[in-house]
């Protein structure tokens, strides 16, 4: 499990929203259709975020390596700012 963490969830301000996905060489996923990938809703004003929901992700099983999740602090004026990333091998997740 990779971690990278640039900001602690301390922030009263932060705008926080989570984006997974699948990750690998061919995940059956395009630009166009990004079947391997969902966004979570946005929580404003949210130092320490929870997301209740549940999604499910359609990708190819040869193709995807793992998972990754992603926090985000989404901002209106400027770009949004990475909060954390962890990525989970194909290994670790249940089949």
């Amino acid at each position: 499990i990779g971690i990278a963490k640039r900001k602690a969830f301390v922030d009263p301000t932060a705008d926080p929203y989570a984006v997974i996905e699948l990750v690998g060489d061919d995940t059956g996923s395009t630009d166009y259709f990004p079947v391997g990938k969902f966004r979570f809703k946005t929580l404003q004003d949210t130092p320490l975020p929870t997301w209740d929901a549940k999604t499910i992700l359609i990708g190819k099983k040869e193709g995807t390596k793992g998972l990754r999740l992603t926090i985000l602090d989404g901002n209106k004026r400027s770009e949004d700012e990475l909060l954390y990333c962890v990525e989970i091998d194909r290994s670790d997740l249940p089949e």
